[in-house]
């Protein structure tokens, strides 16, 4: 029986927290298969049990190389910054070209140019994954998530952060963090330390699904939000994220047993078919 990836990690938390109704969720992790033919990793859900509705997702980026990009997260700098600025983005990646060699870069520019193995994903985790390398932190890694795992240790106290931005589009609300990255880069080259702008970072993505989340709220009319996926095995990110969900009045939902990475989605794949199998018998109330 199959269960969207993202569906089963936000109803894990709903299955661990025992939560009646619908909820809100979002799903944040490194690439899962979407509905729509694209990879998936930043989703704002609505899930209600066995049945789930994408209410919004982050800005697609080109996954360069495909799982080549997972192993090497200078790929996603180049990817990211090339979307915002396809004629001058090179200003902005600071001594990678120097640190990966140039003909690399323009070989991924030429491929995401030509459409050729780069497929579009709204994975949260690989934007994680460009912000270290573009900071020195990581430009290839040995497991998936060390340059997301670096990033985080490196930050310093600091309630700065760079703006992302929510819009409305194809009826769906779009979180853009993509400048988010200039802005850091910008920051550096005026001399701001590695892990200010690491703090500045976490905390610019922080607000933006916030604002995101707030959106989807006043929109559905759902006060409850569900937190999931491999991003929020990161204490800063989840901790200033449920600190700005709390604050908006919002109650936020989380795992306390099961771990937010892949080992949960078992349990939400079970819930799921659980809830399907019973609505079928007509043992299931509601719609």
């Amino acid at each position: 029986m199959g269960v969207q990836h993202h569906h089963a990690h936000i109803a894990s938390v709903v299955a661990e927290r025992k939560a009646a109704g619908p909820v809100l969720g979002l799903a944040l992790d490194g690439t899962g298969y979407g509905t729509d033919g694209t990879l998936w990793g930043g989703e704002l859900l609505l899930v209600d049990r066995d049945r789930f509705e994408r209410l919004g997702r982050l800005r697609h980026m080109a996954l360069p190389g495909g799982d080549r990009a997972v192993k090497e997260p200078w790929r996603m700098a180049v990817s990211c910054l090339y979307g915002i600025d396809p004629m001058g983005f090179e200003r902005w990646l600071g001594n990678l070209p120097e640190r990966i060699g140039r003909e690399k870069v323009r070989l991924i520019v030429q491929m995401m140019e030509k459409g050729i193995n780069a497929p579009l994903t709204s994975s949260c985790g690989r934007f994680f994954d460009a912000a270290a390398a573009l900071l020195g932190i990581r430009a290839a890694v040995s497991y998936e998530g060390q340059a997301a795992i670096e990033l985080e240790q490196a930050v310093e106290p600091d309630d700065g952060f760079y703006g992302g931005f929510v819009r409305k589009e194809d009826g769906l609300w779009v979180m853009d963090p993509l400048h988010m990255l200039r802005e850091m880069m910008e920051d550096v080259q005026r001399g701001a330390r590695v892990g200010t702008a690491a703090a500045r970072f976490h905390n610019g993505v922080a607000a933006m699904l916030c604002e995101a989340v707030r959106e989807a709220s006043r929109e559905t009319g759902l006060r409850r939000v569900a937190l999931s996926g491999g991003v929020f095995q990161n204490a800063y990110l989840s901790e200033r994220l449920e600190s700005l969900l709390a604050e908006e009045g919002l109650e936020v939902l989380t795992h306390e047993e099961a771990p937010p990475n892949d080992a949960c989605i078992a349990l939400g794949q079970a819930f799921v078919a659980a809830c399907r199998l019973m609505r079928e018998r007509g043992e299931l109330d509601g719609p």
